[in-house]
């Protein structure tokens, strides 16, 4: 199932603020309360979205990227009717994947009891 719109997504992406804390060296990836980097970010999305609020996991995955700052990111993909949508601790509002300014890496898939990474091209 998809969501038919990103309406509760959106309000739960709003909501909450989360201040950028790099972890420098190491890529720690731990549920963000206030403080974090972008997988924390992500962690902390899907847990609202899953947990609190009861859509099913299948609908979101997790991606990697590198942004136009050459840097690699993490970010929360959901999956509606309407495409693909970021969720992105950079930007403040929720994105069709394919307008981003992302080379994008793997994503998290979901197929039966198996999740798996898979390479984007």
């Amino acid at each position: 199932s998809t969501l038919s719109s990103s309406s509760a997504a959106s309000d739960v992406y709003k909501r909450q603020s989360i201040e950028y804390v790099s972890d420098n060296s190491d890529d720690l990836w731990k549920l963000a309360h206030s403080l974090g980097d972008c997988e924390d970010f992500v962690l902390r999305k899907l847990y609202d979205l899953t947990v609190k609020y009861g859509y099913p996991r299948s609908l979101f995955s997790i991606a990697t990227c590198w942004a136009e700052t050459k840097r690699k990111h993490a970010v929360l993909v959901m999956h509606t009717i309407n495409g693909d949508m970021i969720l992105d601790s950079r930007f403040d509002h929720i994105a069709l994947w394919s307008k981003l300014p992302y080379r994008w890496g793997v994503i998290e898939q979901h197929k039966g009891i198996d999740d798996y990474w898979h390479m984007i091209l």
